[in-house]
């Protein structure tokens, strides 16, 4: 079962930001390397998401090396990145994907999502989102150009 689009982030914000009295975060990155003053500046200076955004994630501590290089965010390489991109997500806001997209050049599309939330595919349910990265994913055929998806 699927958590509705509407409480993923909700929980994801409890769990990270835990509001634990003295500024820190419940999130044991907040307590490493001098991040828990940052994470209770944050949080005065942004309530809604400061301690979220200026603490670091369980991936810092994760003992495994990765299989391949990343991927270099740039215009040269493979021409077949697909980004979907809800409107009104607080997580990754969508200029963050314009400018993902920006630095992709050619080699990406944009579908953007008139919708809120995050996790347009997993969790979405708009048709045309759904249907384009299907089709990317099954098919591997990509957009001819970025895509707006309205609200269904």
């Amino acid at each position: 079962m699927k958590a509705p689009p509407s409480s993923l982030q909700p929980t994801e914000l409890g769990t990270v930001t835990a509001g634990a009295p003295g500024g820190r975060s419940g999130h044991r990155g907040a307590r490493v390397g001098g991040r828990a003053p940052g994470c209770a500046d944050d949080r005065e200076r942004y309530p809604l998401y400061g301690a979220a955004t200026a603490d670091i994630t369980p991936c810092a501590f994760w003992p495994h090396t990765p299989a391949e290089p990343p991927v270099k965010i740039d215009a040269e390489g493979l021409r077949n990145v697909l980004l979907l991109q809800d409107r009104r997500d607080a997580s990754t806001p969508h200029r963050g994907g314009k400018m993902l997209r920006e630095k992709f050049g050619d080699r990406a599309r944009l579908v953007s999502v008139d919708d809120s939330g995050h996790g347009g595919y997993v969790l979405g349910n708009n048709s045309c989102a759904l249907n384009t990265a299907t089709r990317y994913l099954v098919e591997g055929e990509m957009p001819a150009k970025d895509t707006f998806c309205r609200a269904d």
